[in-house]
């Protein structure tokens, strides 16, 4: 195993953000739907000839067109295919910003987003809003003809593009602003995700945190005065609201320049204490920053941040949840070009002891054009002791060399099961270890199936300040620290449960007997019930070979297995499982 490896740069690539840049997708007017939007744009992905958005000479304002070309028929989203700008325009765009819609996934229309952007930009337009198929926003690589522009692009999600589009279409001018807008209003501050501390997790356990001592994290931001006027009255407000009250903390007032920045966290020169309760009540919790400058902000869409986590009984994850499920909810799927591709999570916590593992929570969708189906498809999960010794991603001991499977899974698709949370059961619970660091993984040996991911929270500021690493990918057994870039982690979420109330046989199954162990060409099995099935599983939670036991006691031939570590997973008739791990020399 390679250690030490950042990204993942065969995908993506981090945006490369000036100091005091703000790129900012505000619509202007109407005042309806004025405000910033959730979006990416051309510094954030490769492949771009206007590589970012940083310069505010390329900043434009002006009012949005939908892109009409000579294409016929209506897409999987109900948007004429004429919208989607794969072909040359036929309106007049020149000087405006044209609203254009992403492929839908299944039609014949299709064309890469450079070529989209390349076609408005030949019409005359000044820039272009790239309308997404679902709710959920990514770092859109150029490839095909982007490297051949020289406008901004946004890219929004779907229910942006909706609203923008039904003003237009009811004969409302939609004037936006695309590009970095320092110095554009005189007084004018702001905050931006990727300089902001998250909650540590989307999702933790309420077991390890029911005391005042047990959970908290820190708060943090760091603060821009866009505006031509120096600003001496800045605030900053950390609230948190949740099921047994508000939390809630104001440091300031601070002084800034134009175009000048102040970074206030817990523990620095400019202080906010951290996050902490006296109990935390099962439920859902909501962290908002607001920053106010004491006057009125001309643009204030970037005054505040808001972040959802939830304490719950039975899931861990670092993505987005549902607030009434608690399962990930993807923004997008995706995946390494290689074959063997895992998306995982880390977790250590000081209580953990009072858990178990149950399995992994993962969804996943075949990729686009591939034509083939879900139906069928198996996939791993995986836990790992993660036991190489350092302190911090600093550390020059950090690294992926000492991973030690622990529990393994795995999970066959039915029919229609497409962008579906499922649940892929370890073949044995796990006791946790408290203060012990586990990497939990869900594996694909298929490259023609994605995995879903949330770009919906940004953890750079959080590694940045813990140091620690959350959600690595590894592929072809390289591990990539922050995978495809730490705004983008896999929405998958471990499983855990109570662990006071498992049983010793729920651990080793007591009532299976298996000699020699370690085996050499034979090993027998005594006490598993007449026609059984048998599977041997590997530690990549492949099934290596599988048959039926005729009788309780039963030799197997292990001679076309190779040397390694294996667990023995024994299905009754009556569809009870049991689950022993042996070696093969």
């Amino acid at each position: 195993m390679k250690m030490k490896n950042l990204f993942l740069i065969v995908l993506t690539c981090l945006p490369s953000i000036l100091i005091q840049a703000q790129v900012a997708f505000t619509i202007v007017s109407p005042a309806s739907i004025s405000g910033g939007y959730e979006f990416t744009s051309n510094g954030d992905a490769p492949n771009w000839g206007l590589p970012n958005l940083n310069n505010p000479a390329d900043a434009i304002l002006d009012t949005v067109v939908i892109y009409q070309d000579t294409s016929s028929g209506i897409n999987a989203q109900g948007v004429p295919h004429a919208n989607e700008g794969c072909a040359p325009a036929i309106n007049n765009l020149a000087g405006k910003i044209a609203l254009i819609y992403r492929y839908d996934g299944a039609s014949t229309n299709d064309c890469y987003a450079g070529t989209k952007v390349l076609n408005a930009q030949n019409a005359g337009a000044i820039g272009v809003i790239l309308v997404n198929r679902v709710d959920g926003v990514y770092g859109y690589n150029g490839t095909t003809d982007g490297p051949l522009t020289t406008i901004p692009f946004a890219f929004i999600g779907k229910t942006d593009g909706a609203i923008i589009r039904a003003k237009i279409e009811n004969g409302e001018d939609v004037v936006a602003f695309i590009g970095n807008k320092l110095g554009l209003f005189n007084d004018d501050i702001g905050i931006v995700k990727e300089k902001t501390i998250a909650p540590t997790l989307g999702a933790t356990a309420a077991l390890t945190s029911m005391t005042q001592g047990e959970f908290g994290f820190d708060i943090g931001t760091k603060i821009f005065n866009y505006g031509n006027n120096t600003q001496s009255g800045i605030t900053l407000t950390a609230t948190v609201n949740g099921p047994s009250g508000n939390w809630t903390q104001t440091a300031g007032p601070f002084t800034l320049a134009t175009g000048d920045s102040i970074d206030v966290f817990t523990g620095g020169s400019n202080s906010i204490p951290s996050f902490s309760m006296t109990s935390y009540p099962a439920g859902n919790y909501e962290l908002s920053y607001v920053v106010s400058l004491g006057n009125t902000d001309e643009s204030a869409f970037d005054n505040d941040l808001t972040y959802n986590f939830v304490i719950n009984q039975e899931k861990i994850s670092y993505s987005k949840t549902n607030p009434v499920t608690n399962l990930p909810v993807p923004s997008t799927f995706t995946r390494s070009v290689d074959p063997n591709f895992s998306a995982c999570m880390v977790y250590k916590n000081e209580n953990a002891n009072r858990l178990a593992a149950s399995g992994m929570y993962f969804a996943t969708e075949p990729g686009y054009n591939t034509g083939v189906q879900l139906d069928g498809e198996e996939f791993g999960v995986s836990l790992y002791e993660w036991n190489d010794n350092f302190i911090d991603m600093n550390d020059a001991a950090y690294g992926f060399t000492n991973l030690s499977i622990v529990a393994n899974g795995s999970y066959t698709f039915g029919p229609n099961q497409e962008s579906t949370m499922v649940f892929a059961p370890f073949n044995i619970p796990l006791l946790l270890q408290s203060n012990q660091r586990y990497l939990a993984c869900v594996d694909v040996w298929n490259d023609n199936f994605w995995i879903g991911f949330s770009n919906r929270v940004d953890y750079s500021r959080n590694i940045d300040h813990y140091l620690q690493p959350l959600a690595p990918v590894s592929s072809n057994s390289t591990y990539y620290t922050v995978g495809f870039g730490s705004n983008m982690v896999p929405s998958i979420a471990l499983g855990v449960f109570d662990a006071s109330t498992i049983s010793v046989n729920e651990l080793t199954d007591q009532s299976i007997n298996i000699y020699p162990n370690p085996a050499n060409k034979f090993i027998t099995i005594e006490g598993a019930a007449a026609e059984s099935e048998l599977q041997i599983i590997d530690l990549s939670s492949r099934t290596v070979t599988s048959q039926i036991i005729e009788i309780s006691l039963e030799s197997i031939d292990l001679s076309e297995i190779k040397s390694g570590h294996y667990f023995m997973k024994l299905t009754s008739k009556d569809g009870n499982v049991r689950t022993v791990k042996f070696s093969k020399l």
